[in-house]
């Protein structure tokens, strides 16, 4: 997020974006919204592959004794 405001802070795209607001809200709300959304993917992805290796043979079930 540095790297972003630092180089493409002054482009009108990313001054769009800010729209005057302050700079720190904005970063904030920009990373904000990607650990959610990285959250739920990674939460998606993660429960699909381990299904498969299960089916698969290759993760073993742990007994829970």
């Amino acid at each position: 997020m540095t790297a972003l405001v630092l180089l493409f802070g002054s482009t009108e795209y990313v001054q769009g974006l800010i729209a005057g607001r302050n700079i720190i809200v904005f970063i904030c709300a920009f990373v904000g919204v990607n650990a959610v959304v990285e959250m739920v993917v990674s939460t998606i992805v993660s429960g699909i592959v381990g299904s498969a290796l299960f089916r698969a043979k290759i993760l073993p079930l742990r007994n829970r004794s």
